[in-house]
């Protein structure tokens, strides 16, 4: 495992502990710690889940009257007094010989990375690494505070209320991962650090390096539904993409030739509805290009256009990213005008190769679509080593932008259509490779019933990852507590019921009991935005086309009384302060914040013709 070394600076080279650290430090300090805190600790609650070998796992655990919760920060016993290690507890488990332990995720200090501290790094400032270890109970000293940097800035602006001096000793900030192994560093959500600056080769493979930082099955053999709860979450970086071979191919093959020409005049354009694995392609070709001998070194920035205060923010993070420097949204696009739009004498022929992935790109788009332009001209001017890659839910984006702005961003375009119930199934079946915890028929029901609806793989990977953790709950209630007996028999499988129950718990939701209450005349226009969505494979709907199936829908049932123009507009107001749908990067045009599936859930709740409508066409 790894550490945070906040008690002073590194002397010389930064020494890591080494794996079981923690264990081996507490250890040391004497032989009756561990026991008395093992007898001291007392678990909260009941058991949540077993492991593969009988362990108990526990959402929280009091020790000494103090209770720790999977997911807090905690301080951990180091090698010497000075020496701060800070970890995050990832699970909270005992055995069956009852040795009480817990999963800790550590935290680098500067010192601690292949950068060092640099210059911009604040005095707080640690990385969350991307791997874990087991340690015992007795090895936890008292909670840390690790805050996101907006957070830290209000609390260093907070008045210290007396008694709370304790707080500046384990208090921290993280904006970045790290990755011990390739020294890279992934901004967290809204970061900005100069850290971001020490990234390159493309993006790391987080899950694949954290398997690959424990050899020998260091990580604990889990039970198989929480198995394949942990390997069905959306957010996981599987090793392969199946079902996405064609679109990986031509990015990987456009990228290299980008890559391989110094990155100069390169610009792509990838769009297709959400869960359509845009953003997960992207990532595994950049990884695989990363892993090639022979192509010239390059650094990927990622920036998510949704995820930034306002358009022009891009410049601030584009520019830190590239230089490490602060600078103001004015400064930084003067500066990166004047980096990227004239030849520069000073700049090496094989200088290296920055992509830049806008993700989210719709949202950069402003009324006079400067962002856009600015940053697509940079790419194309051919004065930089620059490959530009923009991803966006709308596929017909380029034609709604000014000429100017189309003009510049080129005609390379890759598509990507919604997955069908075929390959929802396979890429279900890929992440549970050498794992017997389903039913293959309880796969299907669900690979269907989301490719019936939007095909968004998040869906269905929500849906069987709900179900799996139904089957652990049962399987969990089965055994009972160790001194007492079972219940009910275990599940065998994931099976159809789960699926089931899953679905109807995931339609459980405020979004969907507030469709549950919405008039028939504004559900029968959401119902057209999905109809819509689903003919022309755009996450944006044009206003006029939305009305006009409205109308010709309503007419044609009769059940639905015909809203007036005026009316309409109210009904489109109205569904957008109820959140369910939103303006798009057009004017003109509106996006639904809920899922389809769940519209159309809805909408059969009513029976009669909502039930005819032509999901299936």
């Amino acid at each position: 495992g790894g550490g945070s070394g906040g008690g002073g600076e590194a002397d010389g080279a930064a020494s890591l502990p080494t794996k079981g650290s923690a264990r081996a430090a507490s250890a040391s300090e004497g032989a009756a710690k561990e026991p008395a805190a093992e007898e001291a600790a007392q678990w909260v609650g009941e058991p949540i889940s077993l492991g593969e070998r009988g362990e108990r796992f526990y959402q929280a655990v009091s020790v000494e009257g103090e209770h720790f919760h999977v997911g807090d920060d905690v301080v951990v016993s180091g090698h010497c007094e000075r020496e701060v290690m800070v970890a995050r507890v990832v699970s909270l488990w005992e055995s069956g010989e009852g040795e009480k332990e817990a999963e800790l995720k550590w935290y680098y200090s500067p010192e601690q990375t292949a950068s060092g501290r640099l210059a911009g790094h604040d005095p707080r400032e640690l990385f969350e690494a991307v791997h874990t270890d087991d340690n015992p109970l007795a090895a936890i000293d008292g909670k840390a505070c690790v805050l996101e940097w907006e957070a830290y800035q209000r609390w260093l602006d907070a008045p210290v209320a007396e008694g709370d001096e304790g707080e500046d000793e384990v208090t921290y900030v993280c904006r970045a991962q790290y990755h011990p192994g390739t020294g890279e560093f992934v901004p967290l959500n809204g970061a900005s650090s100069l850290a971001e600056a020490a990234r390159r080769g493309g993006l790391a493979p987080l899950a694949g390096a954290l398997a690959a930082d424990r050899p020998g099955g260091g990580r604990r053999k889990l039970s198989r539904f929480s198995e394949a709860a942990r390997l069905l979450t959306p957010h996981a970086a599987p090793s392969r993409l199946p079902c996405r071979e064609k679109e990986r191919e031509e990015l990987t093959t456009a990228l290299r030739s980008a890559i391989s020409g110094g990155g100069k005049g390169t610009s792509l354009y990838i769009s297709g509805t959400p869960g359509t694995g845009k953003t997960a392609t992207v990532h595994h070709a950049l990884r695989l290009l990363a892993a090639e001998r022979g192509l010239p070194p390059f650094r990927t920035l990622e920036v998510n256009g949704m995820k930034l205060s306002s358009p022009q923010q891009v410049y601030s993070l584009l520019w830190e990213g590239l230089t490490g420097q602060h600078a103001s949204v004015a400064r930084a696009q003067q500066l990166l005008d004047k980096r990227f739009s004239a030849p520069s004498k000073k700049r090496r022929s094989g200088a290296e190769v920055v992509v830049l992935l806008l993700d989210e790109l719709d949202y950069l788009v402003t009324r006079t679509q400067s962002v856009i332009y600015n940053l697509f001209e940079w790419a194309t001017s051919g004065h930089a080593p620059l490959a530009l890659i923009g991803i966006s839910n709308t596929m017909d984006l380029p034609e709604r932008l000014l000429p100017r702005v189309h003009s510049r961003l080129g005609i390379r375009r890759v598509s990507f259509l919604p997955y069908s119930h075929s390959e929802i199934a396979a890429i279900i079946a890929d992440r549970l490779t050498g794992l017997d915890a389903f039913e293959p028929k309880g796969v299907e029901l669900c690979a269907r019933k989301v490719a019936a609806v939007s095909g968004d793989i998040r869906r269905a990977l929500e849906v069987c990852r709900l179900a799996a953790q139904l089957a652990e709950r049962e399987e969990v209630r089965a055994v009972g507590p160790p001194a007492g007996g079972g219940g009910a028999a275990a599940p065998a499988y994931v099976d159809l019921a789960h699926i089931d129950k899953a679905s109807k718990q995931l339609r459980g939701s405020a979004s969907l009991r507030c469709l549950g209450a919405t008039p028939k005349q504004q559900l029968l226009l959401l119902c057209c935005a999905v109809l819509q969505q689903k003919k022309t494979g755009l996450a944006e709907v044009p206003l006029h086309q939305l009305a006009g199936h409205f109308y010709a829908l309503s007419r044609r049932h009769g059940a639905v009384s015909v809203a007036s123009p005026a009316e309409l507009v109210e009904m489109v107001s109205r569904l957008r302060d109820g959140r369910l749908l939103a303006s798009a990067s057009s004017a003109d045009a509106v996006q639904l914040l809920v899922q389809p599936e769940d519209i159309k859930h809805a909408a059969c709740q009513h029976g009669g013709f909502f039930a005819e409508l032509p999901w299936d066409a």
